[in-house]
């Protein structure tokens, strides 16, 4: 890793302009290599309006008045996925889904929680261009990424911009980048600790009626 720093510290004075996709990320490269400020280019796909959709509530027999939460993306490690798991598992209110859509290598276990709790389920990934009619079908989105790296720290990944896009407010890691944008425009809930007890307490506390606000 560090002779990574060091050809990154040489090859990055050799760029005309250095490009990169949040606020955090660019401070950092100016504190470690003394350059110009990065140019921000944030991870936003194009902008599409979305209509609200119920593909889960129909694939999955939800009713109306359930709240459906949706993880969205590679079902790895370091994204707070089997804290979720757990959380949802010993939620005591049965009417808090949780959708797990993507693929990795947490798949089997997405799995087996959803064999042994009704209100876990597991969606398999799909095509680019039906993502959002999808995403739209939920009602919150998570992004549980844990701080086990600069790069989760100051990160500001596509998803984010992907819920907000279907109209989803969103719970977020208490990690630099993603607690700022949420706080700052009130998108949504920031987790003190990615925690299965943190969670599921912050999971039993949102209402439907809390969803008005983000409207």
């Amino acid at each position: 890793q560090r002779s990574l720093l060091i050809l990154e510290k040489y090859l990055i004075q050799k760029t005309n302009k250095v490009l990169t996709v949040s606020e955090g990320i660019a401070n950092e490269y100016v504190r470690l290599y003394n350059i110009e400020k990065p140019v921000l280019i944030l991870n936003c796909p194009p902008y599409e309006i979305t209509e609200k959709h119920d593909l889960f509530r129909r694939e999955f027999n939800i009713p109306d008045d359930h709240l459906i939460f949706l993880y969205q993306g590679g079902l790895s490690s370091g994204r707070g996925l089997p804290q979720l798991l757990d959380a949802f598992e010993e939620i005591n209110d049965q009417s808090k889904h949780l959708i797990v859509m993507g693929y990795g290598e947490l798949g089997a276990k997405v799995k087996e929680y959803e064999h042994e709790n009704r209100n876990i389920h597991y969606k398999a990934a799909v095509k680019p261009t039906e993502l959002l009619e999808w995403t739209s079908s939920a009602d919150i989105g998570f992004l549980t990424y844990e701080n086990t790296c600069l790069n989760h720290y100051y990160c500001l990944p596509n998803k984010l911009f992907e819920y907000l896009m279907a109209g989803l407010p969103v719970v977020v890691s208490n990690l630099h980048e993603l607690s700022r944008i949420i706080r700052n425009y009130n998108l949504g809930w920031v987790l003190e600790d990615n925690t299965a007890e943190n969670i599921k307490a912050l999971i039993e506390s949102i209402k439907k009626d809390d969803l008005i606000s983000f409207q």
